[in-house]
């Protein structure tokens, strides 16, 4: 919303009341500026959540009534938490060489869904709440001489929603 910020948007708007204050005192005509102003908002708000760039600006770690794609290549770049309202969104940690004891990032997924995909060689722990939702991870390597030497524990919230944890080969 950084549209609201603008000093040129907020000139706008105040040389539009005085017109209207203007137009609406001499000729004695009634514009509805403030309903046309409102309306104008919803407008573009509605036009930003249909194309997509609704997601607040900046992050990695939410999707809000959109899609992205995250590709994280170490475990320096992982984030706590992840938060998917409305939208979908994939984080792909093929590449991370987990080394600490338990590397732990949490999920919360609102009508929405989220892909986590994960290297051959990560052992995880997958603990997931669901209301309506549903949560699938996959099942342990048989090999196991290669595994990485930390472990990666995903949590989270999935209400109306769904988070597929998959190994890339």
């Amino acid at each position: 919303m950084e549209f609201l910020q603008s000093k040129f948007v907020w000139g706008i708007i105040v040389v539009l009341i005085g017109l209207s204050m203007i137009l609406n005192d001499v000729f004695k005509i009634n514009i509805p500026l403030f309903k046309i102003i409102i309306a104008v908002f919803f407008i573009y708000i509605g036009v930003r959540i249909m194309s997509g760039t609704f997601t607040p600006k900046g992050t990695e770690t939410a999707s809000v009534f959109g899609d992205s794609k995250v590709y994280i290549e170490n475990v320096d770049e992982l984030q706590k938490e992840y938060t998917i309202i409305f939208g979908s969104q994939t984080i792909d940690l093929s590449n991370v060489t987990l080394e600490n004891d338990t590397d732990k990032i949490q999920f919360n997924v609102v009508f929405g869904s989220a892909k986590v995909i994960i290297g051959e060689n990560h052992k995880i722990k997958v603990n997931f709440n669901n209301v309506l939702g549903n949560t699938s991870s996959p099942a342990p390597p048989s090999n196991t001489e290669n595994m990485d030497s930390g472990k990666l524990l995903i949590e989270g919230n999935v209400v109306f929603g769904n988070v597929k944890i998959v190994r890339k080969p």
